[in-house]
């Protein structure tokens, strides 16, 4: 890498920032240097479609895991998928997601067919990268899932908190362009079970977090000029 700028970053620096783990000189390092900048906005692309192309190769679709719910699969395949699902973590949550998302969609309030237009609901698709960090974390890992809405996919991680009966939320989202500095300073909520509203910002790095935040089913809701993506059921400390 060419760099004109004193104390240049090692690729292994550059992994440490997207992790959220560097030092404070390679922060400032990377935060003055255009071009070290545009390198580690690389290694993050490039982690997350490793990351998403590794994810449950042999699982079925999300479409076929909704025609499996809709029992509307023949009975050959049907039999197959709930075969899988027994012994599969990740196709089991993301039934659990599904089921508790339609259940909200029933009991959900009518709204105006204005709010309605500007409203996206985002597809969940496959449990996906390790979140703010953008890691790959192991076969085990069953609290991230991948939503899509539009040209925009966000990844949502959910852990422990600090506190019983609290939790956190770490997000990463970019467009299927491969653009997270266009999603930068882009408005996030979550609102709690409980109704609890926090806001934050997605960052240049397309990361945004949440801490301590009430233990349940939360909403997310992310502001993108016109159009409001919204992820149901996002399950805290459950």
């Amino acid at each position: 890498m060419n760099d004109s700028h004193p104390g240049a970053v090692s690729p292994e620096e550059m992994l440490a920032y997207i992790d959220g783990e560097a030092p404070p000189r390679v922060v400032e390092h990377l935060r003055s240097c255009p071009d070290c900048m545009a390198a580690a906005r690389e290694y993050a692309r490039v982690q997350r479609r490793l990351q998403v192309s590794l994810q449950r190769f042999d699982c079925p679709s999300p479409q076929r895991l909704g025609d499996y719910e809709l029992d509307i699969l023949a009975p050959e395949e049907r039999t197959a998928v709930a075969g899988h699902v027994v012994e599969c973590p990740r196709c089991t949550d993301e039934l659990r997601t599904l089921r508790d998302f339609l259940a909200l969609e029933i009991a959900a309030p009518p709204i105006g067919p204005l709010e309605r237009a500007r409203r996206l609901i985002a597809a969940l698709v496959v449990p996906a990268p390790g979140a703010a960090h953008a890691r790959l974390r192991g076969a085990a890992d069953t609290a991230t899932q991948t939503y899509r809405a539009g040209d925009v996919t966000i990844s949502v991680h959910t852990g422990p908190g600090a506190r019983r009966g609290r939790g956190g939320i770490e997000g990463l989202a970019w467009r299927e362009s491969g653009d997270t500095e266009g999603l930068a300073g882009t408005g996030v909520t979550c609102i709690a079970e409980g109704g609890e509203a926090r806001r934050t910002e997605i960052n240049e790095l397309g990361n945004f977090t949440f801490d301590d935040v009430a233990s349940g089913t939360a909403r997310l809701e992310v502001s993108l000029g016109d159009h409001i993506v919204v992820i149901e059921g996002v399950r805290i400390g459950c």
